[in-house]
């Protein structure tokens, strides 16, 4: 008995799992007397696998990659490159794994002989100048590199009063002061410093240099 699409049961009672659930089988025994037993046996068949499938992480950085529908089974993680992605720690929920250069691999984790991966891409984030020095109402473009088609970076500005920042970078000063320009990505955060200066040379402006 059970949901039929979460097993199928060959004649000769091996059970294959199809998807994860819950199913009960009746199971009915002959011994060598004669004598006829009968009861109900319940399984539950898991499909372990983690949360996300692919993910861009920060050299330098770390993230915990979580685990789920693994019920107290015992679970081995193993990173294919190593030299990329090692494994910091790790128990039954999930595994932290820390970027330590550029490049791809494959976090795997096996539970009871079930194999679920996860895709790691490493980048290096940088903004190539950390500072500047600029005039009251200059645009400039806060430009981070180490990037792929998958990151996802967030701007800030620490002070709106004196400078804001569009979602893609874009800065404009407005009052005399100074602000940091941060970017959030793929786990890691990069800072430019700015201050908006009364007076300014050209060659200290570096507006959209």
């Amino acid at each position: 008995r059970g949901l039929g699409d979460v097993y199928k049961r060959q004649q000769e009672g091996i059970i294959t799992p199809v998807r994860a659930g819950f199913a009960e089988f009746s199971v009915t025994v002959t011994d060598s007397y004669g004598g006829v037993y009968s009861f109900v046996l319940g399984v539950e068949i898991l499909q372990p696998q983690f949360t996300i499938q692919k993910q861009n992480l920060a050299k330098g950085c770390q993230t915990t990659l979580l685990l789920e529908s693994v019920a107290g089974n015992p679970v081995v993680y193993q990173t294919r490159d190593t030299s990329i992605v090692s494994i910091v720690s790790y128990n039954q929920a999930g595994v932290v794994v820390k970027a330590k250069k550029v490049g791809s691999t494959t976090v795997v984790a096996q539970v009871d002989g079930v194999q679920t991966e996860c895709v790691i891409t490493v980048t290096n984030p940088k903004i190539k100048k950390a500072y500047g020095f600029y005039q009251k109402k200059k645009k400039l473009a806060v430009k981070v590199t180490g990037l792929n088609a998958e990151s996802r970076p967030v701007f800030r500005s620490s002070d709106v009063k004196v400078a804001v920042v569009t979602a893609s970078g874009k800065v404009t000063t407005k009052k005399y002061g100074s602000a940091v320009i941060s970017c959030e990505v793929d786990g890691k955060t990069v800072k430019y410093y700015l201050a908006c200066l009364l007076y300014t040379s050209d060659a200290a402006d570096d507006s959209l240099r």
